[in-house]
C-alpha cells in the first residue's frame, strides 16, 4: 500500500479550472487531475456571505510534492486567497499505486509533450 495525497481547490469557472489542470499535469508532479463541475460553495468573504457555483479540481500526487504543488496552485489561481486542501489517501490496489508512483517518477525526468495530448471522446457523438 502506498501513501499518497489528494490536493483539492475550487475555481469560479471551467476556463480557470482547465488552465489550472493543464498547469498541474504539465508540472509532472501529479499522476492524475480531476475536475468536477457544479460544486456549490457558501462562504463568508470581506464582510458578506456568498454562495457561488464553482469547479473543484483534485490532483493525485505523493507527499513529497505537496509544497511545490501548493505554490503552483497559489501562483496560478485567480483568487486572492485560494482554498488548498491536502488529504492523505491510501492506495491499496498495488497496480494502481505502482502506476501513480511510476508516472510521477517518469515525469520528473521527462517534460510533457503537449502535441501528444489525446482529446477526450465526444460523448454526444457516440450516442
Amino acid at each position: 500500500m502506498i501513501d499518497a495525497v489528494e490536493i483539492v481547490t475550487t475555481l469560479a469557472s471551467d476556463e480557470h479550472a482547465a488552465a489550472l489542470v493543464d498547469a498541474l499535469v504539465e508540472s509532472g508532479l501529479c499522476a492524475c487531475v480531476k475536475r468536477t463541475d457544479g460544486v456549490r460553495s457558501t462562504y463568508y468573504w470581506q464582510g458578506d456571505w456568498h454562495t457561488e457555483d464553482e469547479v473543484e479540481v483534485r490532483a493525485l500526487s505523493l507527499p513529497e510534492h505537496v509544497l511545490r504543488l501548493t505554490k503552483l496552485i497559489a501562483s496560478a489561481h485567480p483568487y486572492d486567497v485560494p482554498e488548498v486542501l491536502v488529504r492523505s489517501v491510501a492506495l491499496p490496489h498495488d497496480p494502481y499505486a505502482e502506476w501513480v508512483v511510476t508516472t510521477i517518477a517518469k515525469r520528473q525526468t521527462r517534460p510533457v509533450d503537449a502535441s501528444k495530448r489525446v482529446a477526450p471522446p465526444d460523448v454526444d457523438a457516440q450516442r
